[in-house]
């Protein structure tokens, strides 16, 4: 009996939570639940776009373009490219494109995080609105600032914009990666956003009105400084909105090489964060009557989806080792439940699959999907238990 309780604490109750919570907000999501907004008339917000790169000569001329032919009123919006450590000609194609650049030379300070902290402390000091966090591979759509102007013009003050993968056909990796984004961002942030529970900022397409930059400056610095700021915000009750029809491109990894940095960098930082901040914001929340800084350490706890899958790999194995064990009518009824979570998660993962669409070519690659999962879940793996050594770089461009 003392087995079978543990088994239940440890395996099948927490797998019924993750699954259940993660339905409710696809059901709530394909009900209509979702934050969007038409753009706004007369835009009247400046917003300054800041554009962190480091080395981004290959692809930073696409996505300043896509910046300067927004439909946005010109006097409103002003670009400005922070040339971080630098050894190729990214400020030479920004300046050429007549972009403003603030170039950084610090070594010892290498990263995102850092650079923003130097470059709002400068940026500060004008007079913009809003500062939209852009990252160099990532396109603007066209009518994302008027949308995101709205939102601003209704008083809010921390934006996080969604993302459109630009290339969820070129391989199996980029595809799981993109099923993988769908269902973070579109089922599961944007639902979220609209019944008051906790967003998490996701590094590119960030928004924070003027008041915010004064008010807590820059100090997130680690290779996961986006959760970081997250959570300094929401302790400090600040909600983060998610626009579901504002859209910066991205591009996934596409290969084993691409995807071992990206997930790396991913996982270094935000299990860290998960195994440090999860129950303490939880209990935080709980102490002072927040939700949303009790959903934000439920968030940051159940982060990682394919180590959501390891565990309710681990829960099927758990129930049927019992059972086998020593076969009595807990440990069937544990069987039995732990067998439910299976259908239940398929329909989970079949609303991403949906959201994102398929063709002949994704029902290929979805078939090899497993293989691409087991590698993330690895990778979340070694960062949980703190064997992930890892040291700031970006990801290869192609």
């Amino acid at each position: 009996m003392f087995v079978f309780i543990l088994y239940a604490l440890i395996f099948l109750i927490p797998s019924f939570a993750v699954v259940l919570y993660y339905l409710f907000l696809v059901c709530a999501r394909l009900n209509g639940v979702c934050d969007r907004q038409q753009p706004a008339t007369e835009p009247s917000n400046s917003i300054l776009i800041v554009i962190p790169a480091h080395d981004e000569q290959i692809v930073i001329e696409q996505t300043l373009q896509s910046c300067l032919t927004a439909k946005y009123p010109k006097d409103l919006v002003e670009i400005v490219v922070i040339a971080d450590n630098c050894q190729d000609n990214t400020a030479q194609i920004a300046r050429d494109m007549d972009i403003r650049v603030l170039e950084r030379q610090d070594p010892t300070r290498p990263g995102k995080g850092h650079a923003l902290a130097w470059a709002f402390e400068q940026l500060i000091q004008e007079s913009h609105d809003a500062y939209m966090v852009l990252d160099a591979d990532c396109p603007l759509d066209v009518n994302s600032l008027k949308i995101i102007d709205r939102f601003l013009q209704d008083g809010n003050r921390v934006l996080q914009a969604n993302h459109l993968v630009s290339n969820a056909d070129a391989s199996p990796i980029s595809y799981t990666a993109g099923v993988g984004r769908t269902l973070e961002y579109d089922l599961f942030f944007s639902p979220k956003s609209r019944l008051g529970l906790a967003v998490v900022l996701v590094g590119t397409g960030m928004v924070f009105h003027r008041s915010i930059i004064e008010s807590f400056g820059w100090s997130s610095h680690s290779c996961a400084e986006d959760t970081e700021f997250t959570i300094s915000l929401t302790r400090q009750n600040e909600r983060i909105r998610f626009i579901d029809n504002a859209y910066v491109r991205c591009t996934n990894a596409e290969s084993r090489k691409e995807l071992a940095i990206q997930r790396t960098r991913w996982a270094s930082g935000n299990m860290s964060l998960s195994r440090t901040d999860s129950f303490r914001l939880m209990w935080e929340g709980i102490r002072k009557g927040n939700l949303r800084t009790v959903d934000l350490g439920w968030t940051l706890l159940i982060t990682s989806r394919p180590l959501v899958l390891f565990h309710l790999l681990l829960t099927q194995l758990g129930a049927a080792s019992l059972h086998f064990w020593s076969p009595t009518r807990f440990t069937v009824s544990a069987w039995i439940l732990a067998m439910s979570l299976i259908p239940l998660y398929a329909a989970y993962l079949t609303a991403g699959i949906w959201k994102l669409g398929l063709n002949t070519k994704r029902f290929q690659y979805l078939l090899q999907t497993p293989a691409v999962v087991a590698g993330m879940a690895a990778i979340s793996m070694r960062a949980l238990l703190g064997f992930s050594n890892y040291s700031w770089n970006r990801t290869p461009r192609r």
